[in-house]
């Protein structure tokens, strides 16, 4: 595996360490690739807030950053990688905008209407840390225009 460790692949996610394994398999296979990364799409963070509604709170953790992005603007842009020549590593991704977890909590409670204290522990350890430190953003490429409230809004109305 030739690719370096860098962003996400600092988070000890399980997750994150599948798909860096994945991308070495493909990158080590002599064949021509293309790997586009982006950050969390919207209806992640929703599921998140989501899944917490029957708790007496909301959690979002202290210091834990997202930049959001909308999975329509990831698929155009795959789109139009898909018919270019294969480039190895594209840029990365970001959605328009880096929030706090707590102020994405606020904008769920605000849209969905569950108006339930939200709690921001400061957690310890590499996972924690990784978010605090931006590891999952993109700050220098953000893409599209949907916000996550946007998001959420269009999901209510359906």
């Amino acid at each position: 595996m030739n690719i370096s460790i860098v962003g996400v692949d600092r988070i000890p996610v399980p997750y994150y360490r599948a798909k860096l394994a994945a991308e070495g398999v493909i990158s080590g296979s002599g064949l021509p690739w293309t790997t586009l990364r982006a950050t969390q799409f919207h209806d992640l963070l929703a599921t998140v807030f989501d899944v917490q509604r029957w708790l007496p709170v909301t959690f979002a953790p202290d210091g834990f950053r997202f930049q959001p992005i909308d999975i329509g603007t990831v698929a155009d842009h795959m789109a139009e990688l898909a018919v270019r020549k294969p480039l190895g590593r594209a840029p990365d991704l970001g959605g328009p905008r880096m929030r706090s977890m707590r102020q994405l909590a606020e904008i769920h409670r605000s849209v969905v209407h569950r108006w339930r204290p939200i709690l921001s522990p400061r957690l310890p350890g590499r996972i924690a840390r990784g978010y605090a430190q931006g590891w999952n953003l993109v700050p220098g490429n953000p893409q599209g225009t949907v916000t996550f409230e946007g998001f959420l809004r269009e999901r209510a109305a359906r």
